[in-house]
């Protein structure tokens, strides 16, 4: 079982970047979505060193990081640079800030955090969200 499960991580990171470099090597503004990042396992999750493989990649091309907010400007300016990304945390799972956060700020990288406001500090089914004082923290670290 522990093998099957590895073959398909490293098909899944294989196929990651073939895709990652088709699509980023166009000059285009690109976005890429994370939900869950954890061992845990889940259609929505992806393990803290596969992310971290990936923004590897990402850095090793000499890939932006941008904002929102840049993401914006860029579009309103009609200046589309090549090798721009954002990065984005849906639903503000706890985990997205303990797993992620650390890695982002390794890089230096930055992210855009998606919190349900009505779920904030609370547990549902399989998944915990940050609580306000996480999303406040995030929110002072300026990722």
């Amino acid at each position: 079982m522990k093998k099957a499960i590895k073959i398909l991580i490293l098909f899944l990171l294989t196929i990651f970047y073939k895709v990652a470099g088709l699509i980023l090597s166009r000059k285009e503004r690109v976005i890429l979505m994370y939900h869950s990042i954890s061992q845990a396992g889940g259609p929505l999750a992806i393990s803290p060193a596969i992310f971290e493989k990936q923004l590897a990649y990402l850095k090793n091309n000499n890939y932006k990081f941008i904002t929102i907010q840049e993401l914006l400007d860029s579009k309103n300016e009609g200046k589309i640079k090549q090798n721009m990304v954002l990065l984005t945390f849906d639903d503000g799972y706890e985990d997205a800030f303990q797993n992620a956060l650390p890695i982002l700020q390794k890089y230096g990288y930055t992210g855009s955090f998606g919190i349900i406001t009505q779920f904030a500090g609370t547990q549902m089914g399989d998944n915990s969200y940050a609580s306000w004082v996480m999303n406040i923290a995030r929110h002072n670290s300026n990722l």
